[in-house]
């Protein structure tokens, strides 16, 4: 009995079925860099600090003021908090007691200056 499928049909590594892989995994790494360096906070700006497990807001304000930031508003997120700070002072300390930082735009904090990138 004949099969059904010609050899044309057959995947295989050197067919066309692997290069569409590859060009797929290299524009989703494109994209994936894109939108990581516009998640980056500037080293001092405006920036989102959010919880990675369930914090209160009065917990992420206490621990962002005391490291000197200056909180700006409520964040979009439960527990989160939009800050102008030094990502020096943050960073380590956010990734330690489980805070994410995320560069937020300068809209988020209500003055279009405060949060400028530089």
């Amino acid at each position: 009995m004949a099969s059904p499928f010609s050899d044309d049909d057959t995947p295989r590594a050197g067919g066309r079925l692997a290069p569409d892989i590859a060009l797929f995994f290299q524009a989703a790494l494109v994209v994936a860099t894109l939108a990581m360096s516009v998640m980056v906070p500037p080293p001092r700006g405006a920036m989102l600090v959010m919880p990675i497990g369930s914090a209160s807001l009065a917990a992420t304000v206490n621990w962002a003021t005391g490291r000197g930031a200056m909180v700006m508003n409520a964040g979009r997120v439960p527990g989160s908090v939009v800050i102008f700070g030094e990502r020096a002072a943050l960073a380590w300390p956010a990734i330690r007691d489980g805070y994410v930082l995320i560069g937020v735009p300068a809209s988020w904090c209500g003055d279009r200056g405060a949060g400028a990138r530089q």
